[in-house]
């Protein structure tokens, strides 16, 4: 029979061994480009490397192929990917997975993958955007993901990580769907609720022309952007819905989205200087809380 004093240390051990398997979160700084688009400084097994973070793909990662050829782990499937554009434009990548690779020291399994090929748009077609591989929410989906632009970090919670020291009153759980377009999130324009996909490669929400109820809302572009000519260009203001206070974001109306992209629009990061946003991939729940 085990005694009182012997059960103790019993007991301690196992809460040391409880607490020791909750990994310290890793925490990477975000920064932007010209383009106002976010950069990850990220480390694969020892070399350092500038990635887009772009939660509007769900692969894991898009890498130059030079970049894939040095990790070692990493083996191209013989497969080819296809993916469209807003605008359409279609291209074939060649997949590949990545079974395990150490980032910043901390392991990471069973990553798909493409090789990168350029695909961003740019509204005003006066340059191209800078051409980095690409981080997608298919790298986080055994994790928690917390993107706070407020506090320039990107912060990957591991799996076994208790939640509730994370989650305050300031932040709100709010209903999503995963799709094979990405995370999407419910507003409301004009009365009317449109599901927009979280997308912080994108650097300014849009909406489809024929997702707007009443165009008489719009406003000019230069009154949201006083960079942006008015030709052809309005916005409209969108209604975040299960925020605390049900904030606006404008979005720019667009007329030539392909038929191919299916939802209403895009979230992009105008939202993100607005709301830190934690994605729960584990128990498959996101959280808001206004910046």
């Amino acid at each position: 029979m085990l005694s009182y004093r012997k059960l103790i240390p019993v007991i301690l051990m196992a809460i040391w061994q409880m607490t020791e398997v909750q990994a310290a979160p890793l925490e990477l700084p975000i920064s932007w480009d010209k383009f106002s688009s976010p950069i990850i400084t990220l480390e694969f097994d020892g070399k350092v490397h500038a990635l887009t973070l772009d939660t509007g793909s769900r692969t894991g990662l898009h890498l130059f192929k030079e970049i894939a050829n040095d990790i070692k782990s990493l083996k191209f499937t013989g497969q080819k990917r296809r993916s469209t554009n807003i605008l359409g434009e279609a291209k074939e990548d060649a997949q590949f997975i990545i079974k395990n690779v150490t980032v910043n020291g901390e392991p990471f399994h069973n990553i798909e993958g493409v090789e990168f090929a350029p695909w961003g748009v740019t509204l005003s077609g006066k340059e191209k955007p800078p051409e980095y591989s690409v981080i997608g929410l298919g790298f986080f989906h055994d994790h928690r993901l917390l993107i706070d632009y407020g506090r320039m970090k990107l912060t990957v919670i591991d799996k076994d990580t208790n939640l509730n020291s994370w989650i305050d009153p300031d932040w709100v759980e709010v209903p999503f769907q995963l799709s094979e377009e990405g995370l999407i999130l419910t507003v409301e324009v004009g009365g009317k609720k449109r599901d927009l996909v979280l997308d912080t490669g994108a650097t300014i929400s849009i909406i489809k022309s024929d997702r707007v109820p009443n165009p008489q809302d719009t406003v000019a572009c230069s009154s949201i952007y006083p960079a942006l000519s008015d030709e052809k260009c309005t916005f409209i203001p969108m209604e975040v819905l299960h925020s605390k206070n049900k904030d606006k974001i404008y979005a720019m109306i667009l007329d030539n989205i392909n038929a191919s992209f299916t939802k209403d629009g895009l979230l992009g990061g105008d939202f993100f200087k607005k709301h830190a946003v934690l994605i729960d991939f584990v128990q498959k729940k996101l959280f808001l809380r206004q910046i």
